[in-house]
């Protein structure tokens, strides 16, 4: 099972969808510079309704808090303003609303969390590897995991994804489990384990907040306004104040999407929609209504999910850094009966 964020895929297709004209909003990078920066990111999921035919009831609410605190250390910059650099996790730390640490990496040694990265001036960013935990069986592993054409959060929940082990370690408290010191961490021997399906894995690549930092392209004046809509999700953007070369952008997010009818549209942009969906319909409902939900001749599983979303990204382009981010995502799915509902609230600031 893979622990994360609904942020990252809502805010990738967001701000990649932002597209004006040449110029505008700028970072300055600057080499042999350390930018750190705070999150705290907030998760309340509660789930309710009845399970298949109603034989399994699921009710409640579970609430995550998570605090961490990186750097983005620059050693180059090139003439086009794109940069060389370094992410390091500094401080990482998931409780629950009783109090209760689920995730800490406090006593790990100092870069023991390191991942190297390359930057354009508007805040895109591209990693070759990423550093995660796969707990399993009472037991917590640091790895690094390779990145394929960008494709990170899909790799890491795929059975059988080989990963290179760093450490494993109490999660609670982070204190590292025999057999490892901080030597050992800080320059590790590659030690292949494999991600298992039922693996809970948790990024300590904050992708979802550096995509927030993301900067739409070309001029940018106050009142400035766009309208996106990619498939069943609307991308709304606007400049609400641009003053003293500081700008304030909002960012609304509303996406509704059926499974059924992304399956269908996928089918029919691949052309082979009718000979299956004959041999379907002709083999009769092989579920005998027994799943709620189930399409006849065993099909995917209805399943609808609606979002939305508002972020405010502040930034100062005279520096030509960030000073704020903040937000609220809200998130309900519907699959076979169960509902779940997922609030997120973020605020990223630059530390001090």
């Amino acid at each position: 099972m893979k622990i994360k964020s609904l942020l990252s895929s809502v805010f990738t297709l967001s701000l990649c969808a932002s597209v004006w004209a040449q110029g505008g909003l700028a970072y300055q990078w600057k080499p042999a510079t350390q930018y750190k920066f705070k999150s705290v990111q907030n998760d309340k999921i509660e789930m309710g309704g009845s399970g298949m035919m109603g034989m399994m009831t699921m009710a409640g609410a579970m609430e995550f808090k998570t605090e961490s605190t990186f750097s983005l250390i620059i050693d180059k910059v090139m003439p086009n303003g794109s940069a060389t650099g370094s992410f390091v996790l500094n401080s990482f730390r998931v409780s629950d609303n009783k109090g209760n640490t689920l995730a800490n990496i406090s006593n790990l040694p100092k870069r023991a969390i390191e991942a190297d990265f390359t930057v354009d001036k508007k805040g895109n960013f591209t990693f070759t590897e990423a550093p995660i935990l796969v707990c399993r069986d009472n037991t917590t592993m640091l790895v690094s995991m390779k990145i394929d054409k960008g494709e990170m959060a899909a790799s890491a929940e795929v059975d059988g994804e080989k990963v290179t082990l760093f450490a494993e370690f109490n999660p609670k408290n982070g204190t590292l489990k025999a057999g490892y010191t901080a030597t050992t961490v800080s320059k590790p021997k590659p030690k292949p384990v494999t991600v298992k399906e039922d693996d809970e894995t948790i990024d300590l690549l904050p992708t979802e907040f550096l995509d927030l930092l993301v900067l739409p392209e070309g001029p940018v004046a106050e009142g400035q306004h766009m309208k996106t809509k990619m498939y069943d999700t609307e991308i709304t953007e606007t400049v609400t104040d641009y003053t003293n070369d500081v700008a304030t952008l909002d960012y609304n997010i509303k996406s509704s999407l059926n499974s059924r009818k992304f399956e269908q549209d996928a089918k029919q942009m691949a052309g082979d929609t009718e000979e299956e969906e004959k041999e379907e319909n002709d083999g009769g409902d092989m579920t005998g209504g027994m799943f709620p939900g189930m399409e006849a001749g065993g099909g995917t599983p209805d399943m609808g999910q609606q979002t939305n979303g508002d972020i405010k990204l502040i930034f100062d382009n005279g520096k030509g850094m960030m000073k704020e981010m903040n937000g609220t995502i809200t998130s309900k799915t519907n699959m076979m009966g169960t509902e779940m509902s997922t609030r997120t609230t973020v605020k990223m600031t630059p530390a001090l």
